[in-house]
């Protein structure tokens, strides 16, 4: 079985089309805001965008609230409250990154990527 390497998406992007996420495998990042050891959740916040997510495959998570994170995982979509959770299998401190340099590239890897696509068709 192969397991995806995580599709970089945005907190905001999965927000705002939570359903189009559902059981996708991403790579996110966001400032960790709130932990909750007992229940294994944490929350990620980027550009004043929330999500929650699911620590329970990983061995530990001692990680500082305000630290700079990336995860990837899965996307888990509720139906009742119509929100996205990504249960992550992998995490990294990611504090040392330039932020904005990040953003960019991600862009210009996105261009790229649609100017291939529109190309081949």
């Amino acid at each position: 079985m192969t397991i995806p390497s995580g599709r970089i998406v945005w907190i905001e992007e999965i927000t705002q089309q939570p359903r189009l996420y559902k059981d996708t495998s991403v790579r996110i990042t966001g400032f960790l805001t709130t932990v909750d050891i007992a229940n294994n959740t944490a929350e990620l916040t980027m550009n004043d965008c929330s999500i929650k997510i699911q620590v329970h495959q990983l061995s530990t998570f001692h990680y500082p609230v305000d630290s700079l994170l990336q995860c990837i995982g899965e996307v888990e979509y509720d139906e009742t409250t119509h929100s996205a959770c990504v249960h992550v299998r992998v995490v990294r401190e990611f504090d040392a990154m330039d932020l904005t340099l990040y953003q960019q590239a991600v862009q210009q890897r996105r261009d790229y990527e649609q100017w291939m696509k529109s190309s081949v068709e």
